[in-house]
């Protein structure tokens, strides 16, 4: 063997671990057996079966086994932006930090060892208002960025002349490794090495993690190296693609992945087709073509071009060739767009648990899920977060995280609930999640299928709850915690059960003596064993005794151990266990030590359903300025009785939850709900107001702060409205749905849209409130459109209808008209869509409703152009604009001139329709309305572009797209698509 080869055992050996894949799952993936694979890693064989060295090599992405030492594998990249912004040393992803940051070490890297003056550093760290002290501030940045690398070694940041450089050695930097690998395709190629080529261009693909500098500023998204880079990705893939069929084994995954990223390629879908067909999946190849027909039409109003038409006529003749010898994958394929990292952090102070940890890891090769159960406080999650972060390089694809609630009073977490939060982390945008569950729970799968990831469901209550949640396909590593054994899932699923007990008594005094501190411990051994046998060796009851000791540092142990003994006992809050074990006891050591605001404070928490408040709900609560409530926060916090795992957020362990609900029913007079109710109802509508603005003045208030409310509150929220509904506080559900109806519609947070409004019609209906009622299914409609399910909205608006009428309420028959149009629109049957707008316009204005007259008009003149009646349409629309203006609404007017200005682009006139535009634009921003902005921008572009103004339409949809990137809307989506058409 020569000094530039490498045995056969250690290529399958370091090939199977740089894939992430265990001996189990490779020999199940090559057709052989395990102990096969273990003698040839292991040395025992010097040559396999030329079947099995075949089979091997492919299911590891390879073309031979025999892998050079120089070149085998791409060197492991320190600075990262082919994904998100990420530093690596020692083997670990490190995060840089803020969004500027990132910004920051994303522009040096993508022109590593070239200097980048500071101006243009400023230019895209701050491209509209930079601060005056922003050259400063750079510097900072800088400072911290340097601190970051001093780990990485022969990475650095240096000054160069008015700038900075990013001084880093080849492949030292991502990008710089994919140029490489694909500069070693395109040698390969040339010298008919076929072969190699595919490889190198498998192994470009792999290099990247998601969208070029993905975490960073929109600006450097749109800086002319990142969209460069996005565009050299796509080239590659598509000749990966081609070179793959013509060798007889097409790659679809790659594709797959890519494709979700970019929804709107015909290139791509094109090349996914074949390679799909090629693999015998004909099925998929024109599900594939009807799916791309549907977006290209529901989004561009583009009926598909001429590399996606013909590949579906290839794929309808069955003329793309078979696969010879089964598909070439890239080794990784990624089809989500990003890895989340959602796992909790793990406690510093862990002890113990090794019998369980090495049951864990016995586990670790079976494929099935662990199941770690024991009562309550027992520490099954500690255990769960430390074993699975002790694991998460095995995992490269990232952890999702989720609290099931399964013993919470308030209610456990639906499973569907569950799924949406993690399609979510998993990058999907709203408008690709399915309205069902099923649909749902099958995406979700398919995102997970071929990944290793971590997922961890936390606190569930039994096997129903977690079955949606299971991966579809072996390579995750998944852990379940439940104070249940959830007997089915260990008989049906083939569960690994892992019970967790008590600590033992030496467990039990080390987690003190790390907890206080050895020189206090060791001073009072025996009081020590005390608090070990009155909080009866449960961890939660330990560390709240480690606590209150820390309060009171002066106060010897055997002290507080008479005081924790003088508080009394009874036990039911763990049903089974013996009477030795008494929580409610144990948490009142804490408790009467309050301070009496801390204490009111803490009671009243635990009387309301959210999983955690911010400091002015928690004033509401106790009906006093948050100036006087953050002391008692802070006490709390200190006292382990509260967490604030997130800034600012604070919430409860379960059974501290259930002991502060007991106190609050037993002392406090009822209220301290509905205050809650009440500050969310002010504060909802407020935020709405800033955010979303439908009065003629400008808009009080920062939109990004509003916007920031709503994410902070928005499980809030819905747990708020669960509350209503299940304790029939009705008069609370409509009014509380409809000040977040805007925010849920405009984030896409479309399911959350339709729950909210069943509650509201539920308690409309109770209290026969019939327009309420009829409120409530009309706002669902607008949820089934955005879903996309037309003839579930209909319903819905047929029921409004109905409701309205028979409640003589005419304004609401005449809006219900003029939304239900927007379902035949998106339906197609734009006639029937003007018909009901018209009819909606008929009695508005017969009522002498003006402001709705001028929604009508402008509804009437919208439907107009779709039927290609462009100057009646301009008729409509001066009408509706002249209305909204004598109404004083600058909202309105804003929509109305877009519209216009659509109908003017469609007649030619794309001077008139860019005046539209900028009146309209003019009017977005004093109403604060970011999103209408963002909305005429894109048509603004569109105007340009057609004018063949290209570089002013570029220029308009990077605007609006930074805005809807940031305010997570889907319509990025389109815009995004607007940027990638060839120039």
């Amino acid at each position: 063997m020569t000094e530039d080869t490498v045995s056969l055992d250690a290529a399958v050996r370091d090939s199977r671990i740089r894939a992430g894949l265990t001996q189990h799952e490779l020999a199940h993936r090559a057709g052989i057996s395990v102990r096969a694979l273990r003698d040839i890693e292991q040395g025992r064989v010097s040559e396999p079966r030329p079947a099995s060295r075949r089979r091997l090599a492919q299911a590891l992405g390879l073309t031979d086994l025999a892998l050079p030492v120089r070149g085998a594998a791409a060197p492991t990249w320190t600075v990262g932006v082919l994904g998100p912004v990420a530093v690596r040393t020692d083997g670990r992803l490190h995060s840089v930090g803020s969004a500027a940051r990132r910004t920051l070490l994303g522009l040096l890297a993508l022109r590593p060892n070239a200097a980048v003056p500071v101006d243009e550093i400023v230019d895209v760290l701050w491209p509209e208002h930079p601060p005056r002290t922003s050259r400063n501030l750079v510097h900072g940045h800088v400072t911290a960025v340097r601190g970051l690398l001093r780990a990485a070694g022969d990475v650095r940041v240096e000054r160069a002349g008015d700038g900075y450089r990013l001084d880093a050695p080849a492949h030292a930097v991502d990008a710089a490794l994919f140029e490489d690998l694909l500069a070693r395709a395109a040698t390969a190629f040339g010298r008919d090495a076929a072969e190699d080529a595919l490889r190198c261009y498998g192994e470009a693909l792999d290099v990247w993690r998601g969208r070029a500098v993905a975490d960073a500023g929109a600006s450097l998204r749109q800086h002319p190296t990142a969209v460069a880079l996005v565009h050299r990705r796509l080239d590659a893939a598509l000749r990966f693609a081609d070179l793959a069929l013509r060798l007889g084994r097409p790659a679809a995954s790659a594709l797959q992945a890519l494709l979700a990223e970019e929804p709107l390629h015909e290139a791509l879908a094109a090349r996914l087709m074949t390679a799909l067909a090629g693999a015998g999946e004909q099925s998929a190849a024109l599900a594939t073509y009807d799916t791309m027909r549907r977006r290209l039409a529901d989004e561009l109003g583009v009926e598909p071009g001429p590399d996606l038409r013909a590949a579906h006529l290839k794929v309808l003749r069955q003329e793309v060739p078979r696969a010879a010898s089964g598909p070439v994958e890239s080794r990784r394929p990624d089809p989500v767009a990003v890895r989340p990292a959602q796992l909790p952090a793990p406690t510093a102070l862990f002890v113990g648990r090794d019998g369980q940890l090495d049951e864990l890891n016995a586990g670790l090769d079976d494929g099935v899920p662990s199941v770690i159960t024991g009562p309550a406080g027992v520490g099954k999650t500690t255990l769960a977060l430390h074993w699975l972060h002790g694991l998460a390089e095995r995992f490269p694809d990232g952890q999702l995280y989720v609290n099931l609630r399964g013993f919470d009073r308030a209610g456990k977490l639906r499973p569907e609930q569950a799924v949406r939060g993690f399609l979510q982390a998993l990058g999907v945008p709203p408008e690709r999640v399915p309205a069902d569950a099923d649909g749902q729970v099958n995406l979700y799968r398919s995102l997970l299928a071929g990944r290793r990831m971590i997922v961890l469901l936390d606190n569930a209550s039994d096997a129903e709850q977690v079955r949606p949640l299971m991966p579809g396909a072996p390579g995750c590593l998944v852990a379940v915690t439940s104070r249940n054994r959830l007997p089915s899932l260990v008989a049906a699923e083939g569960a690994r059960p892992v019970p967790v007990d008590l600590l033992t008594v030496a467990e039990s005094r080390r987690l003190l003596r790390r907890r206080l501190g050895a020189a206090r411990a060791d001073a009072e051994p025996d009081a020590l064993d005390e608090i070990v046998d009155v909080a009866a060796r449960l961890p939660l009851a330990l560390g709240i005794a480690a606590a209150l000791a820390r309060q009171f540092p002066q106060k010897a142990l055997r002290e507080l151990v008479a005081e924790m003994r003088a508080a009394g006992s009874g036990l039911d809050a763990l049903p089974g266990w013996d009477d030795a074990t008494d929580l409610r006891a144990v948490f009142s050591w804490s408790y009467h030590a309050l301070s009496p605001a801390a204490a009111n404070l803490f009671r009243l928490l635990g009387a309301q359903p959210a999983r955690d408040l911010g400091a002015d709900a928690a004033a509401a609560l106790v009906g006093a300025p948050p100036e006087t409530v953050r002391p008692a926060l802070a006490e709390l916090v200190r006292a382990h009785l509260v967490t604030e795992d997130r800034p600012g957020r604070y919430g409860f362990h379960d059974l501290l939850r259930a002991y502060a609900a007991e106190l609050s029913a037993a002392l406090d007079p009822p209220g301290a709900v509905v205050r809650l109710l009440d500050h969310y109802l002010a504060a909802g509508r407020s935020a709405a107001e800033v955010l979303y603005p439908r009065g003629a003045g400008p808009a009080t208030g920062r939109p990004e702060e509003a916007l920031a409310w709503f994410r902070a509150e928005h499980h809030a929220l819905l747990a708020l409205l669960d509350h209503v509904g299940r304790h029939r506080l009705d008069s609370y559900a409509g009014d509380l749905a409809r000040a977040f109806f805007d925010f849920l519609d405009r984030q896409g947070h479309w399911h959350d849209l339709l729950w909210t409004h069943e509650i509201a019609a539920a308690a409309a209906g109770r209290l026969g409130d019939l327009s309420a009622q009829a409120r409530a299914h009309r706002s669902r409609a607008t949820a089934w459109i955005r879903l996309g399910h037309f003839e579930a909205a209909a319903e819905s608006m047929a029921q409004a209808l109905s409701l309205f009428t028979a409640a003589g309420d005419d304004l609401g028959v005449a809006q219900t008209l003029v939304n239900r149009s927007g379902v035949a629109h998106n339906q197609g049957r734009y006639a029937d869509a003007l018909d009901d707008a018209l009819r909606g316009l008929e009695i508005v204005r017969a009522g002498g409703h003006r402001r709705e007259e001028a929604i009508a008009l402008n509804a009437v003149g919208w439907h107009q152009t779709k039927l290609g009646r462009f100057a009646d349409a301009v008729e409509s629309g001066t009408a509706a604009l002249e209305l909204y203006r004598r109404n004083g609404d600058n909202f309105g007017a804003g929509n109305a001139l877009d519209s216009l200005g659509y109908a003017h682009h469609n007649l030619g006139e794309y001077a008139r329709a860019a005046d539209c535009y900028t009146a309209a634009l003019e009017l977005f921003a004093q109403v604060g309305d970011r999103y209408g902005g963002a909305n005429t921008r894109t048509h603004l572009g569109d105007t340009y572009h057609a004018r063949g103004d290209v570089d002013a339409a570029r220029e308009s949809w990077a605007a609006a797209l930074s805005v809807l990137e940031e305010l997570e809307h889907p319509d990025a989506a389109r815009v995004r698509a607007r940027l990638a058409r060839p120039v």
